[in-house]
């Protein structure tokens, strides 16, 4: 179990709960699956100072022998979009901020 900003993440059986709002990401956590992906690209911006598009396909492909997806690291802009419900359920925001030239995201807790 991992807590940060008042989320807690279960890596164990995939959920993340913020308060009373709790979302299971369906069975066991595995990598290698598109749900798990969510729950790892979930995770990593919310324990993240900010990371850019580029880094998470670091992340999730850096060691795939084909390079990953031919769309490269805009394949997150369909992950970002597939997550949004779970955002929205967990009362989180993404906060996108720029530095130096990139694009950096992260999610953080609704403002009350």
């Amino acid at each position: 179990m991992i807590r940060c900003k008042g989320i807690e993440i279960d890596r164990a059986n995939a959920v993340i709960t913020h308060g009373i709002a709790k979302v299971p990401f369906g069975g066991r956590w595995r990598e290698h699956v598109p749900r798990g992906n969510k729950f790892m690209l979930m995770q990593h911006l919310i324990l993240s100072g900010g990371v850019t598009k580029k880094q998470l396909f670091d992340l999730f492909y850096g060691d795939d022998p084909d390079g990953g997806p031919l769309d490269g690291f805009h394949i997150f802009d369909i992950y970002m979009s597939q997550i949004k419900s779970y955002i929205v359920r967990l009362h989180l925001h993404m906060h996108k901020e720029k530095r130096g030239g990139e694009t950096y995201y992260r999610l953080e807790p609704n403002v009350v």
